[in-house]
């Protein structure tokens, strides 16, 4: 009896030991990502900042893209904060990898990311109908909405006789020929109908139905 009982007290000391570990554990890997995080936000403003020579220098050392750096100066706080914690969680998870390819990983998807939402803009500055927007981003509704209002632009209601019947044949030879032009070295075809649309002087809604036509 008096074996099993100690058995089991033993058992219980282990049980507690590893909890202690485990919540070590947790609470020294939270630490780690936290300095992490703190870290390439440090890079980030400071890769940003960097004017002089020796600054320059010493992210050039760390294999730091400069060209990216630039590329997104005045990016919102909240979004560099987000990808710098994403990122953090990366490094932890890898001790091996290095400090500049994971900056640059990091700036490529912040570029990215900016690219795509000047395209959206310029989308819906060109006229873009919510079905547009909402097959080549995803977008919801309230998030295009929010979009317009935050661009300024109005949208009436009512449908626009553009949008109304089959396009006729001279309007899509226009759109077909220019089509073809620009997409033999196009490498975003949604950029392609804005440049049609700019080309032809015909609506984006237009030119997207035509070009739908076309490719299927």
């Amino acid at each position: 009896m008096m074996t099993s009982t100690a058995t089991q007290a033993e058992t219980e000391t282990t049980r507690a030991s590893r909890n202690d570990h485990s919540r070590l554990v947790r609470g020294v890997s939270q630490q780690v990502l936290a300095c992490t995080q703190q870290l390439l936000m440090a890079y980030f403003s400071s890769s940003i900042n960097a004017h002089n020579e020796g600054e320059r220098a010493f992210f050039e050392k760390y294999g730091i893209d400069r060209e990216l750096v630039a590329q997104v100066e005045g990016v919102s706080i909240y979004r560099i904060e987000r990808a710098c914690n994403y990122n953090a969680r990366k490094l932890v998870n890898n001790p091996s990898a290095e400090i500049g390819p994971c900056m640059n990983a990091m700036l490529r998807a912040l570029v990215a990311d900016l690219e795509e939402e000047q395209l959206v803009d310029a989308f819906i500055k060109a006229g873009a109908s919510n079905p547009i927007l909402a097959e080549n981003f995803g977008l919801r509704a309230c998030a295009i909405k929010a979009r317009r209002e935050a661009l300024g632009i109005v949208i009436k209601t009512g449908r626009r006789s553009d949008r109304l019947g089959k396009t006729d044949m001279e309007t899509w030879h226009k759109v077909s020929n220019a089509y073809y032009k620009l997409i033999k070295t196009a490498t975003d075809t949604r950029r392609v109908w804005l440049q049609v649309a700019e080309e032809t002087g015909e609506s984006l809604d237009l030119v997207y139905r035509a070009i739908k036509d076309i490719v299927k």
